[in-house]
């Protein structure tokens, strides 16, 4: 069985007791930069803290050690008077987009809005070397013309600006639940209940539909659009999962609105999980592409599952996350947490998924040899130099798990893997962990390479 040896590296935000966090403060989003140089957190109040990788310049491997960058209010919270509703300042997903030469930038949404943001250096700028004394006569000091300097400009005190590029709105009648970039970098869409838009980030002026669920009769309406993503090579493939548990494929190039799709997608769950709550346990909170692209997850309440876009039938994988929640399912609807929505993240290399859970653990599946490992949550931000994990037995196939002490209030929702190694961000209520390391097996194999080279 492959086990791991991650251990946290980094921990950011407060110890405070669970009762006395306030819903603001709570982390609602988590993004790693293409070069993984960045981490953009966003949070209920509408803020996005960003951290920055302090690297070492004079040593060719880079270390891993995130530093605080800075921090701005992305969204404010907004009445509707068309509908008379308020619009919450929660930033729902962050995006970011390619480098650019001395700046980079990012998109951010909340309900409604989507927000383009410019990071970039500012500097203090301070003019130098005059050949002019305080009463503007020429220096004493100056006797020929050979003498005078040309004056120069100096930067001080270096900052972090953040400047609003562009606001895309008006698009969407419902509450936005997906951002995704294409792989073209000039266009990304947005999805809400029940339709999806497409947009070029050079125009915020307007948005096109390129899918709609919505019947001609609202009463017919019997799923919902969960969450929407682009193909992470292919820029005229985007998927989206509904609340029924089906995902579906769309082609741009067959169609500019897609009302046929390509490829369908479904797991019958009624005969496994058969209970009143069936319908809503297998509505997809999150689907997640491998980098290459080939294979891709769909994470539910109960289960996560590992498709390859080649085969329609079946998933090459499927994993019970959290089974011991069985017996309370009653508890968590009547809780509300039926609706909590967990991520997933693929490694860099495809070969392990990552999932949240309840009581702030979360879980690193090895897919491909269906072995599972289960963290132990940190409770506060100190720094541990290791873990304990627990491996599931292959033959009791139960987790020493007591359910019925699981705290349901610490939940890990958001989590994110570096694009180039085994380094991953996870958030848990207000505070965020960085873990480090790699699979124990490749450590080993690497030590047994090393060695019978030397």
């Amino acid at each position: 069985m492959t086990s791991h040896s991650f251990k946290v590296l980094q921990a950011f935000g407060d110890e405070s007791p669970q009762d006395t966090v306030q819903d603001a403060d709570i982390i609602s989003a988590l993004a790693f930069d293409k070069t993984g140089d960045y981490v953009a957190v966003g949070d209920h109040g509408g803020r996005i803290i960003l951290f920055s990788n302090n690297q070492n310049t004079q040593n060719k491997k880079k270390s891993i050690e995130y530093k605080f960058l800075c921090e701005f209010q992305s969204h404010s919270s907004q009445f509707d008077y068309l509908k008379s509703v308020d619009i919450e300042e929660k930033v729902n997903r962050i995006q970011w987009l390619p480098n650019q030469p001395n700046a980079r930038f990012l998109l951010s949404t909340n309900e409604k809005i989507i927000k383009l943001w410019k990071i970039s250096n500012s500097f203090e700028y301070e003019t130098q070397q005059f050949n002019l004394n305080k009463n503007g006569d020429l220096k004493r000091n100056i006797t020929s013309i050979n003498q005078i300097k040309f004056p120069r400009i100096e930067k001080k005190n270096p900052a972090i600006a953040t400047n609003l590029s562009k606001s895309f709105q008006n698009g969407h009648i419902y509450n936005i639940n997906s951002l995704s970039l294409n792989s073209d970098g000039e266009t990304f869409l947005s999805a809400d209940d029940l339709r999806i838009n497409i947009w070029n980030l050079n125009d915020a002026s307007q948005a096109f539909i390129i899918a709609d669920i919505k019947p001609e009769e609202i009463e017919k309406l019997s799923d919902v659009i969960t969450v929407a993503k682009f193909h992470p090579k292919e820029c005229n493939i985007f998927a989206f999962a509904t609340s029924k548990g089906i995902i579906r494929f769309g082609d741009l190039r067959e169609s500019a609105v897609c009302s046929h799709f390509s490829k369908v997608m479904q797991v019958d769950e009624s005969t496994k999980y058969h209970t009143f709550f069936t319908d809503i346990i297998n509505s997809v909170s999150e689907i997640e592409f491998s980098p290459e692209g080939p294979y891709f997850s769909s994470r539910d309440f109960m289960s996560i599952k590992v498709w390859d876009i080649r085969k329609e039938n079946v998933p090459v994988s499927n994993i019970d996350v959290h089974p011991f929640l069985l017996p309370n399912l009653f508890e968590l609807y009547e809780r509300d947490y039926f609706f909590d929505k967990f991520e997933s993240a693929f490694s860099f290399d495809s070969k392990f998924l990552l999932t949240g859970s309840y009581g702030n653990h979360f879980f690193i599946y090895d897919w491909e040899k269906q072995t599972k490992t289960m963290v132990k949550g940190i409770q506060t931000t100190e720094i541990f130099d290791n873990f304990v994990s627990i491996e599931e037995d292959k033959k009791k196939h139960v987790f020493e798990y007591n359910i019925h002490s699981v705290d349901y209030t610490r939940k890990v929702l958001n989590i994110a893997y570096h694009p180039f190694t085994h380094c991953f961000v996870i958030a848990a209520t207000n505070n965020i962990y960085i873990y480090s390391g790699e699979p124990k097996q490749e450590k080993q194999e690497k030590q047994e390479k090393n060695n019978s080279n030397n």
